[in-house]
């Protein structure tokens, strides 16, 4: 056996391992969005990024919140708003809602896009970099137009509603205007429209400069960061401040028994409070959990 052949193949070794670990850090410092920090898939950033962001997107599609939550979109058994597309096709914004960004998330953790180099151009990259794109508009965009038809956001410095919600009724008695539930979603709406809409202005500066430059790409991969947290605490805020979850549900679908939400769950606490006390009335109970009124086999009301 030759010892100095053992000593070449060695050394040929480490330097494949030093070169690869150099063009892994180099891809992550100059990284200039999140898809393109975890497009190699034998890194672990991808691999932890793919696996909560599919589970996030699989949960959501699960859950059938635009449906179940009031407050989150007008739902269609409710009299809720429809969707106008082109040739006289139209859909629920509930259905819209639940779909579009969900798929569009899958989508992109199942596609993600990587820096073209010109002298390794394929036509397959095309075809990577346009379906990435068109998920990620599904993602942001149609999140942001979903969240805009519920909270009926108008375009700044304006009185136009381009995505008002017409359930008037029901949007007011799910999320009254000004309460803590609207301010924090509107906040977090803001955010997100606006993160979103200045990562897409860097990314057309980076696309005509010659030389990489680390301040932009850190500027653009922190927009993005800051874009899906606000969606992430948006969807939180709905979640926290629903009435499904503090368990008042609506007396019947008729939008204007939904009443004050945000009354009955102060009320429900001070109820329980004074529990420990003394036993609740059945009245109470009833008022609490807005229970049925108990009726016999006529149909008529007990007494």
């Amino acid at each position: 056996m030759n010892p100095a052949g053992s000593n070449l193949g060695e050394l040929d070794m480490r330097s494949v391992a030093s070169r690869r670990h150099t063009e892994a850090a180099l891809h992550v410092s100059n990284r200039q969005y999140i898809q393109e920090l975890v497009s190699r898939w034998d890194m672990v950033e991808a691999r932890i990024f793919f696996g909560f962001e599919l589970s996030a997107a699989l949960l959501i599609l699960m859950s059938w919140y635009p449906f179940k939550i009031r407050s989150a979109c007008c739902i269609p058994a409710y009299g809720g708003c429809r969707l106008e597309l082109f040739g006289g096709i139209s859909m629920s914004w509930a259905t819209f809602r639940q779909f579009v960004p969900s798929i569009g998330l899958i989508l992109v953790a199942c596609c993600p896009t990587v820096k073209i180099r010109m002298e390794e151009f394929k036509p397959a990259d095309s075809v990577l970099i346009l379906t990435h794109g068109a998920a990620a508009l599904m993602l942001f965009v149609g999140f942001l137009m979903s969240e805009a038809h519920a909270l009926s956001v108008p375009i700044m410095f304006t009185q136009k509603v381009p995505f008002r919600c017409r359930a008037v009724g029901l949007a007011k008695s799910a999320m009254q205007e000004g309460s803590i539930e609207h301010k924090v979603r509107l906040a977090s709406w803001y955010v997100a429209a606006g993160t979103f809409l200045m990562f897409l202005i860097v990314q057309v500066v980076l696309a005509f400069r010659t030389k990489p430059s680390r301040k932009w790409s850190a500027t653009s991969f922190l927009l993005e960061v800051t874009a899906g947290l606000s969606i992430l605490f948006n969807h939180a805020a709905i979640w926290y401040y629903s009435a499904e979850r503090h368990g008042i549900p609506a007396r019947s679908g008729a939008p204007e028994d939904l009443g004050d939400f945000e009354n009955h769950i102060q009320y429900r606490r001070d109820v329980q409070r004074s529990a420990s006390t003394q036993p609740l009335a059945e009245t109470e109970l009833a008022t609490v959990g807005r229970l049925p009124t108990p009726q016999n086999e006529d149909g008529t009301e007990q007494s």
